[in-house]
């Protein structure tokens, strides 16, 4: 029988990374020096490497508890011995899931800008089947490749959460029959420039124009997404946010004074809840469409208010209960706020109805 010897064996990228031992940076100086020499800052560079492939995270965020200008230097640093690529490449080679979106993530936030490497290939187009060392340079799983399908999802998680990069499109050359400068709307004669607020939205890597990151209806990023500058639009949704921690916190005062007893002192104070979140509600819809989440389950809680108010003035005027208390249960049950079917208020109309009820079949005549 003929035997293809093109097939592959292939080993888990989380197998090959047990063969790379637990190190201290002179240990690893060491097996470095056995191989070539290195200044100080190629071994640390290359340190760095070999713990970014272990995927441990926590000793490569300590190693790298040094000033930004030093850590964006090593994150970024390209030799022959990374394949002219950088410490994101050496992630998205080794790490896969979770942890391999931490890592990415935080090489991000230290500065580590997208390359191709030697093989023209972008970290998160790697489709290389050697395990080779970062310190020694040999292959760790002689007999077994790296399988590149394992990482695909990993690849798709990070383009989708980090995007390619992005270059802006290329400004038209000034016409030469038509003036360069822009003029003021307010001031014809003075030239307008760009301010420092817009320089710094066009620096920030989470809000600059071209940026791929979306917020979710709760008004948050992705945990990967980068960090703001304090650019203007970061200053705004800062804004937003303070608006939508209200709202969290009026719905969940409202709640709680028809849950924590019932009385007229927390009648009142339901009321005087309500209009504020009604406020603020407002106030959020006015400078932003994407946090929705929160006035979604403050406008339940609203419905409810207004149902189990129904039923306060039914049981204060003795009108009928019956009907007001039955919309308070279905406002409940539509809203799954379950926690309320033990409100106060639903004891004590539940209690005046079965007294009423009893009070109606006594007087009743008998046949």
């Amino acid at each position: 029988m003929n035997v293809d010897n093109t097939t592959r064996e292939y080993i888990d990228s989380s197998v090959a990374r047990s063969y790379l031992p637990v190190l201290s940076l002179e240990n690893a100086v060491e097996l470095m020096d056995r191989r070539d020499t290195f200044n100080d800052f190629e071994r640390t560079v290359i340190y760095t490497h070999y713990l970014i492939a272990r995927g441990d995270f926590d000793s490569i965020v300590d190693f790298l508890e040094l000033n930004a200008d030093e850590r964006h230097r090593i994150v970024n640093h390209t030799m022959d011995q990374t394949w002219n690529g950088n410490t994101l490449h050496t992630c998205l080679y080794w790490n896969t899931g979770a942890n391999a979106l931490n890592i990415y993530r935080y090489l991000d936030n230290c500065g580590a800008v997208p390359v191709r490497d030697y093989y023209e290939q972008y970290p998160w187009s790697m489709d290389g089947v050697l395990y080779i060392c970062p310190l020694r340079g040999f292959n760790v799983t002689p007999g077994y490749d790296r399988n590149p399908a394992e990482f695909r999802t990993t690849y798709a998680e990070v383009l989708r959460h980090f995007g390619p990069p992005l270059i802006p499109p290329p400004r038209a050359p000034p016409s030469l029959s038509t003036p360069t400068l822009t003029w003021s709307a307010d001031v014809g004669t003075t030239p307008s420039v760009p301010s420092a607020v817009d320089e710094l939205v066009a620096s920030c890597r989470l809000h600059h124009p071209y940026s791929l990151y979306t917020r979710n209806s709760d008004g948050y990023y992705s945990t990967y997404a980068p960090t703001c500058n304090g650019c203007a639009v970061g200053r705004r949704e800062a804004e937003e946010h303070i608006v939508a921690d209200r709202i969290r916190s009026y719905t969940h005062a409202l709640e709680e004074l028809w849950l924590r007893g019932y009385d007229d002192e927390s009648v009142i104070m339901a009321q005087n809840t309500a209009g504020m979140l009604m406020a603020d509600i407002a106030t959020l819809e006015s400078m932003t469409r994407v946090i929705v989440t929160p006035i979604d389950y403050a406008q339940r809680m609203l419905d409810i208010h207004t149902a189990a108010n129904a039923v306060h003035i039914a049981m204060t005027n003795n009108a009928s209960l019956e009907s007001s208390r039955n919309r308070l249960v279905q406002q409940i049950t539509d809203s799954r706020m379950s926690s309320l079917h033990a409100a106060p208020i639903l004891l004590v109309s539940q209690s005046r109805l079965t007294n009423s009820n009893m009070m109606t079949s006594e007087s009743s005549p008998v046949t």
